[in-house]
Order: C-alpha cells, then structure tokens, then sequence
C-alpha cells in the first residue's frame, strides 16, 4: 500500500499529487526496495560513508537493518519536491536504546540536499512561484 500528497498552492495556479510506495506491495516495488537496502549495505561495509561507520556495521551486521522505501523530499536549495528512495541504517538494543542513521538524498535537479517529510500535514516551498509555502488539502492511501 502506498501514500498520497496533494498540495496546492496558495499564491499560484500550482497543485500537484505525491505517491509514495508501492501499492499493494508489488513484485517490482518490493523488488527496488530490496535492491536498494543491498546496494546501501554494500556501500556502507566498503566504507563509501566513512571508516568509523563501516567498522560499526562490520562488528555486528545481523544487528542493522537496511531500510529503503520511497519517500516524499523536498530540495534545500531549489526547492523543488520529489519522491526519492529514502535510506536509512536502524539498530535496536533491546531495551535500551534505538539507533537510526538517516541519509541525506541529493536532488536529482541541483544536486544539494533535500529534507525528508516527516510528518502528515508538512508544508512545502511552492517548486513553481518559490514564495509561499503549498499547503496540503489531501492525504489517502492507494493501490
């Protein structure tokens, strides 16, 4: 089952529809999840994120979980909205604390940083007039 984001835009004509996930959990969603949570344990084990990461990870794999899956991201700079594969590294000590590293996804358009929506009901910087923040009128789920 996926998600749905509609926003419009106050001060322009702009409104635009956000799906995230994969609907029904399909073959080929499932299937890019999975190739993502790989490719993002093999880059991390190679140390393309850091010596002092990799060792981490290295000492205790079977205890991180690789978790990939589309998400909503706006760009820091741009910023333009987008729907990117989100990554992130989690690691539960039973009891005592949970860890999450998150990582940061470039804009597919500028190339600098985009911020993760956390929340339903987040605003967005209007990607057409730039001024006023979109508003969200609409949130579902799909199939």
């Amino acid at each position: 089952m996926g998600r749905f984001y509609t926003y419009k835009c106050k001060e322009c004509d702009f409104e635009n529809s956000y799906y995230t996930g994969g609907g029904f959990f399909t073959e080929e969603y499932f299937n890019k999840v999975e190739l993502a949570a790989t490719s993002l344990k093999e880059e991390v084990l190679s140390g393309k994120y850091g010596e002092h990461l990799k060792r981490i990870v290295s000492l205790e794999q079977d205890a991180y979980h690789f978790n990939c899956g589309t998400a909503l991201f706006s760009c820091s700079k741009c910023k333009d909205t987008f729907v990117l594969m989100s990554r992130s590294i989690s690691h539960t000590e039973t009891g005592l604390y949970r860890e999450t590293i998150e990582f940061n996804e470039l804009c597919p358009i500028c190339k600098n940083d985009t911020w993760l929506f956390k929340h339903d009901g987040d605003t967005i910087t209007c990607p057409k007039c730039k001024n006023a923040a979109a508003e969200l009128v609409s949130i579902g789920l799909w199939d």
